[in-house]
């Protein structure tokens, strides 16, 4: 689940295993012959003993969760002793006579308020001490002699794409993608040091991003440090020289890797497991995999994903909402990195990321624009019923009369995008709707399929 959560950000992905010299495992991918030899007829999940002797021995955790330590053990970010951390501190005794719901936020390491003071320097170990011990360490790494990259600065901003330094060196000080990296190499305000030191001397009681974000402000605030970062400080131009635009984009990039996320990664993967996990539980819930349906389903799934592409890269400054089914195929492309990333940058000429945080309102106007498109440029219904009724009726349409009058509802009446019928724009809303239907079908009350409470009207 992790594995799979991490690539359904691609570019955070790829980024990552840049950094971390991985390419060849970006380039594997999800190995799927070897899941499809681990799952049985039943769908269960069997793993050899050998498999598991093997995790144990090359990571040192328990196959098991459970079997797992009850702590975290790791070093304080300021006096760098060694402290053992709960994992939580949740938990209710075993005789716990229910009232009302309990507080289970939690202050340990896993926990939702991690709170856990040092016994040596007495400093509060928090997520937000922890981001910023996780930028000074980057910093260090950038500042050592292999100079590491700055994460955030390696892929293009627009194309999500990496991309070569210029052969020509007097050109590296203006790319506005490594200024960030250059900004901290600087000796601009004492940057360097207030970083590297921000934890480690004591200067602030508790530092967190904010302390770190006030530092890097200060230099934007002072015209002459950005004109010498960019090497610019001298010249007949130099007066009027201006950061590029796309530089300040590259620090948001940059910061945006820290604020919340102290793990290794670009990005919170424990969170991402969790929106990821209301998805599968949707998937679980179709019972696709069962669907005496399900090869014509994908078949006509992977027309409609190409043409969810399509709508992509001949709108490259809107947001292109996936259906449900849509959704799945894209889910299921990216775990194949590689070939994802080959795919759609020949489509659209960049990498594009999938983006699973966009609020509520704004998902419901791209999703009302994407339906639009894809009806006015295909001639077609976006949103359908995947329920097994209306997938069956499509895959047999010879079917017993009660499963055709179900998928009349449900095609022509019921899931015609709402876009479209207010706008006039189907091409497929030909006939009216049936209201009536003989009580003696009582299957149609109790289907899963989203059309039950029309239904009920006869």
């Amino acid at each position: 689940m992790v594995w799979h959560t991490h690539m359904l950000n691609p570019r955070a992905y790829l980024e990552d295993a840049m950094l971390s010299g991985l390419r060849a495992l970006w380039h594997t991918g999800i190995p799927w012959d070897l899941i499809h030899k681990a799952v049985d007829t039943d769908f269960a999940y069997n793993v050899s003993d050998d498999c598991k002797a093997l995790w144990v021995v090359k990571t040192g955790f328990s196959w098991e969760n459970t079997d797992g330590p009850l702590i975290k053990t790791m070093k304080c970010p300021r006096c760098t002793v060694t402290i053992h951390i709960p994992w939580t501190t949740c938990g209710m005794p075993e005789d716990y006579k229910f009232d009302g719901f309990p507080d289970l936020t939690g202050s340990g390491y896993g926990d939702g308020n991690l709170q856990y003071s040092c016994p040596c320097c007495h400093v509060t170990i928090c997520k937000e001490l922890l981001s910023v011990a996780k930028f000074v360490a980057d910093a260090q790494a950038l500042l050592a002699a292999v100079g590491r990259p700055m994460p955030g600065t390696i892929l293009s901003p627009s194309t999500g794409k990496p991309e070569a330094m210029p052969a020509d060196e007097i050109l590296w000080p203006r790319i506005p993608r490594t200024f960030p990296n250059r900004l901290l190499k600087s000796g601009c305000n004492q940057i360097r040091s207030k970083v590297i030191e921000m934890i480690s001397s004591g200067r602030v009681a508790q530092p967190t991003m904010h302390n770190i974000r006030s530092e890097i402000e200060k230099i934007f605030a002072n015209k002459e440090s950005v004109r010498e970062i960019d090497a610019v400080k001298f010249g007949p131009n130099s007066g009027r020289y201006r950061l590029q635009p796309t530089a300040r984009i590259c620090i948001r990039k940059m910061m945006s890797r820290y604020w919340d996320n102290f793990s290794p990664f670009a990005l919170d993967l424990c969170a991402g497991v969790m929106r990821q996990g209301i998805f599968v539980e949707k998937m679980y819930k179709l019972d696709w995999l069962h669907s005496p349906s399900a090869r014509s389903t994908m078949e006509r799934l992977r027309i409609k994903y190409n043409r969810f592409v399509e709508i992509m890269a001949s709108n490259p400054n809107r947001v292109a909402v996936p259906t449900l089914d849509v959704d799945l195929a894209w889910h299921t492309h990216q775990l194949s990195p590689n070939a994802y990333y080959q795919f759609v940058v020949s489509k659209t000429g960049k990498f594009i990321d999938h983006d699973d945080k966009i609020e509520e309102g704004a998902l419901s106007q791209h999703f009302e624009w994407t339906s639009k498109e894809y009806q006015d440029k295909y001639g077609e219904v976006y949103s359908e019923c995947t329920c097994w009724y209306c997938e069956c009726e499509l895959m047999l349409p010879g079917t017993v009369w009660p499963f055709r009058l179900l998928t009349i509802l449900a095609i022509r009446s019921s899931v015609i995008n709402p876009v479209g019928k207010v706008l006039g724009i189907s091409t497929q809303e030909k006939s009216k709707p049936i209201t009536f239907l003989h009580s003696s079908w009582p299957f149609l009350t109790t289907s899963s399929c989203r059309l039950v409470p029309q239904l009920r009207r006869g």
